[in-house]
């Protein structure tokens, strides 16, 4: 995922050209592997959260895992947002598709999760 949205980032910065379906390929290969990480994550979240206290200490080593997946999936959804902008100064992405800066959603990974926990 990171590899994918970093590769765009680094072709919308350049000033090679970029035809609008290398950049339609781009995000949907983007969406597929956030879709697949979302599938595969849900079922290791939900055991997480049935786990006792007790449990979930002897195990801490999940926790760090698990935060650290977070910032990962934090940063590349900050540089999927910064590539939606440059798509949107190349005019492959109508302005009006990006959110303004005041409804950017400060909890949106943790949405993303929650709309994808199982049970």
């Amino acid at each position: 995922m990171l590899q994918t949205v970093t590769q765009e980032n680094e072709r919308l910065q350049s000033e090679a050209e970029i035809s609008p379906k290398e950049v339609q390929e781009s995000r949907q290969k983007f969406l597929a592997e956030l879709n697949e990480f979302l599938r595969v994550i849900a079922p290791h979240r939900a055991a997480w959260q049935q786990m006792t206290p007790a449990q979930r200490s002897a195990e801490s080593g999940i926790s760090d895992l698990i935060q650290s997946l977070l910032n990962l999936t934090m940063k590349v959804i900050m540089l999927d947002r910064d590539n939606e902008q440059l798509l949107a100064r190349r005019g492959f992405l109508p302005v009006r598709h990006l959110s303004p800066p005041q409804a950017q959603q400060p909890h949106f990974v943790s949405g993303l999760y929650l709309r994808h926990a199982t049970g």
